[in-house]
């Protein structure tokens, strides 16, 4: 044959119904293909050959990939093409020219070729005119790093700091730069202001010294980018609020740090590392913020008019509060999200005790009740969610006749380990065990034992039946319409019962 299109991969978007998915491009064996399912998230899951779809087609030509279970609404299934880097085509001296065979190598050949084409045009590459002498070098992978050139201009090396901290601190001096006229305006109020405040502070005047101030610099005082505290020698404070730290000139507000002090000297602590860009700290004091905590307000008011607050609560407004539903409350023949239960039913919810619907909770997590089925009492081992009645009792999961419903089984090391699902649009019933499907019963009611055909080698994925070592001579109990079997181990012979044991030698 002859090779004319480009195309190793195709990607089509999943509905949850189909499963059918074709391959436009030629193949030869089945395992040639790679089939990935990208989930809503975007995150991929490379599917197994005969345990998540089954191939037809190739030998060099398209084909069709069939999934066990069909890719919901919001993935995608991609395929695509990686032909084995062999050449297993040989000719014997004197025969007769193979054109098929090698034909077929050079289709092969070319395969090879456009999967290499394909990986190249999704790498990074050079521009045409870049002249790089030898072969690049790249540094080992540091987490946070960025790749950066080097110095030669001949390697990719990781950057000095960590990318997502620089953007940090870019975007605080940002933030920093845009509230500087706010702060300098504010700072020129608390100057105009400060003769007044210093009086009313002379009785802690020997705290700190009046009007004084300290300036740190950035690589003698501390490192910025690493340090997120600073040190301001021979003063203390009664409160942080009688001391104003500034970045450069730009204002902090008393809520972002705390300071602590040895008798001597006082420590400031940010909240955040010290932005790089800030070469100076300015600590000024001697003049008290107009934000001051409530331990540092002299008389506090013993009423609410002394704060400021003239109305109060009516009495009918106090009434609704008082009703108001509270942890742990039961909600009995109440409206809740505007239907009226049925009188003696109640909802009660707790975060400490489990919650139930219908009775107080009394049995595990979650205890929906519709009436008692007696002394008994949920398993330990699952109790998360209760369901009781005094006759039948059962949990519904409805969905459109086009979805699937599952119960998934999951772990630490899958999600979906394991699931029981029942697809609506083929009405099928699956069962998967490892991540990979082990039964399923279609729409006619046909059981299918695994998930497709076994390798001559495989040691796993058949199905048991009893066995014994010797005839069996029971008589199995009758279920209408079905025959039991059994395996004689000993004698290698195979029985059905029908009014009898009828048998078969094994050879």
């Amino acid at each position: 044959m002859t090779i004319t299109n480009n195309t190793i991969r195709t990607s089509t978007n999943g509905n949850g119904v189909t499963t059918a998915f074709a391959v436009s491009f030629p193949f030869y064996d089945d395992a040639d293909l790679v089939v990935i399912l990208v989930r809503a998230d975007e995150t991929e899951v490379v599917q197994v050959l005969n345990s998540d779809y089954t191939v037809a087609g190739g030998g060099g030509t398209s084909g069709t990939v069939t999934m066990i279970v069909p890719p919901a609404s919001g993935e995608r299934l991609v395929r695509y093409r990686v032909s084995p880097l062999t050449q297993e085509t040989d000719y014997a001296d004197g025969d007769a020219f193979p054109a098929d065979s090698h034909e077929a190598a050079l289709d092969r050949l070319t395969m090879q070729n456009q999967e290499q084409a394909d990986k190249l045009s999704r790498a990074l590459t050079l521009s045409e005119s870049t002249e790089v002498p030898g072969s690049l070098t790249m540094d080992e992978p540091i987490a946070g790093r960025a790749l950066k050139w080097n110095a030669t201009e001949d390697g990719i090396v990781n950057s000095n700091s960590d990318i997502e901290a620089v953007e940090a601190n870019v975007a605080l001096n940002a933030a920093a730069a845009e509230a500087s006229t706010d702060a300098a305006a504010a700072s020129a109020a608390a100057a105009a202001a400060s003769a007044s405040v210093a009086a009313t502070n002379a009785g802690t005047a020997a705290l700190y010294a009046t009007g004084a101030g300290q300036t740190l610099v950035d690589a003698t005082n501390y490192t910025a980018g690493t340090d997120n505290s600073v040190v301001f020698t021979g003063v203390i404070f009664a409160s942080k609020y009688y001391l104003s730290v500034f970045f450069g000139g730009t204002f902090q507000d008393w809520e972002t740090y705390s300071i602590s002090d040895d008798g001597t000297d006082t420590t400031v602590t940010f909240d955040a590392k010290i932005p790089l860009a800030v070469p100076t700290i300015t600590g000024q004091w001697g003049v008290r913020s107009a934000q001051v905590a409530f331990t540092d307000v002299a008389s506090t008011p013993t009423t609410l008019a002394g704060y400021g607050i003239t109305d109060a609560a009516t009495s009918t407004q106090g009434g609704l509060a008082d009703s108001a539903l509270q942890p742990g409350d039961a909600i009995d023949n109440s409206v809740i999200g505007g239907s009226t239960p049925a009188a003696g039913t109640f909802t009660t919810l707790r975060g400490d005790a489990g919650s139930g619907v219908g009775i107080a909770p009394t049995d595990g997590t979650l205890h929906v009740h519709t009436a008692s089925a007696g002394t008994v009492t949920a398993s330990a081992n699952g109790d998360e969610l209760v369901l009781e009645n005094n006759g039948n009792a059962g949990l519904s999961i409805l969905t459109p006749n086009t979805a699937s419903a599952t119960i998934y089984f999951g772990d630490a090391d899958s999600a979906g380990v394991g699931y029981i699902g029942y697809t609506h649009s083929t009405n099928t019933m699956s069962f998967q065990t490892n991540e990979a499907l082990a039964f399923y019963v279609d729409g006619n009611r046909n059981k299918v034992l695994g998930n497709g055909a076994l390798a001559t080698t495989a040691t796993d994925g058949f199905t048991y039946i009893p066995a014994s070592a010797g005839a069996p001579t029971g008589t199995p109990t009758s279920v209408t319409g079905m025959v039991p079997m059994h395996f004689d181990s000993t004698n290698n012979v195979f029985y059905i019962y029908n009014g009898g044991w009828k048998s078969v030698a094994m050879t």
